[in-house]
């Protein structure tokens, strides 16, 4: 008979993840693993949600690592604004771009030496109203380049299936897996599959990240 309800948490944010656990599981003998590699994050997590957590709730391990395939050292890129849930170890995705205030639209453009912003804006007419933004060559603002589009730090990565086959109890728990950690949810579910564990999550909530947003990294940046 399974008495433990494990909520192992991948991206974990600011803590709305935490909070719902605890609140739901309340009733139940529970335990989080709750991933964050953001440091900015982990410390708004130990601040507002550690500070606040009921005193008969002990059973919390924030782990500052980004959830992966291997055991490494990685650069993470920063979501730019918001709530810093579209940050990724993929580089390239539009919400880590830098932000930039410019009347109308911009545009990545690579050359052999730089990457451009190109825009313009297009008037509107009767029969396009809305102005619409399209490209022209007499419009170009040189980037000193690519790493200047975006902004990153270096984060510790876990080889998450390893940490899942040496963490979990299967006899004794049931799994309520979690996994928003744009992009790398591919390769782990992969991976873990490939492994025959994932018969250890009895639950699984996923987040796909939409392949258009990983194929346009490669698209932009190269490989």
């Amino acid at each position: 008979m399974k008495k433990t309800v494990r909520f192992v948490d991948c991206g974990a944010n600011v803590g709305q993840s935490i909070e719902w656990a605890i609140d739901t599981l309340s009733d139940y003998n529970f335990k989080i693993d709750s991933f964050e590699p953001n440091p900015e994050l982990v410390e708004i997590i130990k601040k507002e949600i550690f500070a606040t957590m009921p005193t008969n709730v002990n059973v919390v391990n924030l782990h500052a690592a980004a959830v992966d395939i291997i055991d490494s050292k990685k650069k993470f890129y920063l979501q730019e604004g918001g709530a810093k849930t579209s940050s990724s170890l993929f580089r390239g995705k539009e919400s880590t771009y830098v932000q930039m205030l410019i009347c109308g639209d911009v545009y990545y453009k690579k050359d052999e030496k730089f990457y451009k912003l190109e825009f313009r804006w297009k008037e509107p007419t009767i029969d396009d109203p809305k102005p619409v933004p399209i490209l022209h060559d007499d419009y170009l603002l040189p980037l000193v380049g690519k790493d200047e589009l975006v902004n990153s730090i270096e984060v510790d990565t876990i080889d998450f299936v390893n940490w899942l086959k040496q963490s979990i109890n299967p006899k004794n728990e049931i799994v309520i897996l979690k996994l928003d950690v744009e992009g790398s949810e591919f390769d782990i579910m992969h991976k873990l599959m490939a492994k025959n564990l994932d018969k250890l999550v009895d639950v699984l909530l996923i987040e796909w990240t939409p392949e258009r947003k990983i194929k346009c990294c490669t698209d932009i940046f190269g490989s």
